[in-house]
């Protein structure tokens, strides 16, 4: 699969490429025919800086990116496995995070240890941003709006997990781990192993038996609300904790695994934590929708009770007024 999209993406950045450059030459050209019209040296100084400025703007970040030391990849076999240690356990010497604790890996043997600490920061963000995704989506309940969010915070979760375990990571890391985490998380070949409803189900089944989720009122329409807001939040939350634990999986590897056991390994993670996080956050949920309901329901009380009240001055008003007109009894003003 991720050669297929190679073969389509290549011929596809060529063209892109190459629009690009014909669109430069174009503008340069004109430019230069505009200018060749008042002073044909004048068109010529210009067009001599312009092509310096361009091939300076495109070739100097390409120059930069080709001088960039090559991501360590992941050791396919156990003969890739030592070389791979030295590089990580010279990379964990430098890592602030460690520091910071006293620990300063000198041996292959101590980076179990230093990685474990390691793994402790990057499942905070982990928590936290599935926590977020949790809340803000079961709020939200805006499709296309939630696609764009979910999308902007998983990427800054795994710069934030890059940054953890690399510190300051460089762009080709970057590159090849965003690569790789997209990847294993959002191909077809990949997303057909996933069913989310086999993981969500027992969650909110199991959030319906606990004492939280025996407080949701057994009006029809409130429950369903929060029912389906507690499904939508734990289908993001889910999906975000397993990008998320892909995403550390890569960075802290330190044995030989495959591309499939790191996707199984995390996404059994990631059904673990997501009980935690649907039953520590969901009472926030059901009080902000139970609140809005019952304010809902005030003010339509509220604004019925206030057009009965006008309604009945009104009718009152006009009784009065007939009464008086046809009462035979009443003092007549007396004419000026």
């Amino acid at each position: 699969m991720i050669s297929t999209i190679k073969k389509i993406l290549l011929p596809l950045s060529v063209l892109v490429i190459l629009g690009f450059v014909l669109f430069m030459i174009n503008q340069i050209s004109g430019v230069y025919l505009m200018l060749k019209e008042i002073n044909q040296l004048t068109a010529n100084v210009v067009l001599v800086v312009l092509c310096a400025v361009a091939i300076g703007l495109v070739g100097w970040p390409l120059l930069l990116f080709l001088k960039l030391p090559r991501a360590i990849s992941l050791p396919k076999s156990e003969g890739e496995l030592p070389r791979y240690r030295q590089h990580l356990l010279k990379r964990l010497r430098r890592n602030e995070i460690l520091r910071a604790q006293g620990i300063q890996p000198q041996k292959v043997e101590d980076l179990a240890e230093s990685i474990l600490v390691l793994n402790q920061s990057a499942n905070k963000v982990i928590q936290q941003t599935a926590t977020a995704v949790f809340l803000t989506t079961s709020v939200s309940q805006n499709g296309k709006l939630d696609a764009l969010t979910i999308l902007a915070t998983q990427s800054r979760m795994v710069w934030k997990i890059a940054h953890i375990y690399y510190q300051r990571p460089s762009l080709r890391e970057l590159i090849y781990l965003y690569a790789n985490v997209a990847g294993s998380s959002f191909l077809a070949s990949e997303i057909e192993d996933l069913d989310v409803s086999q993981q969500v189900e027992p969650v909110i089944s199991s959030f319906l038996k606990n004492s939280a989720g025996k407080s949701i009122p057994v009006i029809g329409p409130t429950a369903n609300i929060i029912l389906d807001s507690l499904l939508e939040g734990s289908t993001n939350a889910f999906l975000t904790l397993r990008v998320g634990n892909i995403a550390q999986k890569y960075c802290a590897c330190n044995e030989v695994v495959d591309k499939k056991s790191i996707r199984k390994s995390a996404f059994m993670e990631s059904a673990s934590q997501l009980k935690g996080i649907v039953m520590k956050s969901s009472g926030q949920i059901m009080s902000g929708l139970l609140k809005a309901t019952r304010k809902a329901g005030v003010d339509t009380l509220k604004s019925g009770w206030e057009g009965i009240k006008n309604t009945g001055v009104k009718v009152a008003e006009g009784i009065s007024e007939a009464g008086q007109k046809i009462n035979p009894f009443r003092k007549k003003e007396p004419e000026i």
